[in-house]
């Protein structure tokens, strides 16, 4: 678990392949808030196909697979709001439609 912490304190700051590289290390997936790293990751670092196809594998996981779900999600789980924003942003360049913009929803 302390790699996906790692990953999400990476993204947090912006250093994006370092997030990648943390989120690598992870041994499992199929948890939404974890996969979320590598989707948003990938989108910052625009590798096109392989952040949209990541997204696809994340809004999978969801009954609803919106962004207001996953903003909901990640306000859950106790994430900042810088972080959420990283997120939420990374997901809108990896193809996630709606409103990604922080405060709203």
């Amino acid at each position: 678990y302390y790699h996906w912490a790692l990953a999400l304190d990476r993204l947090r700051q912006a250093q994006y392949k370092e997030a990648l590289a943390e989120y690598r290390r992870v041994a499992f997936s199929g948890n939404p808030l974890i996969d979320a790293v590598l989707s948003a990751c990938l989108g910052h670092l625009d590798r096109g196909p392989e952040a949209a196809a990541a997204l696809r594998d994340l809004l999978a996981l969801l009954p609803d697979p919106g962004p207001e779900a996953l903003r909901v999600l990640f306000r859950r789980a106790n994430h900042p709001a810088e972080l959420i924003e990283q997120l939420m942003s990374g997901l809108a360049q990896a193809g996630l439609e709606g409103d990604t913009e922080l405060g709203s929803g």
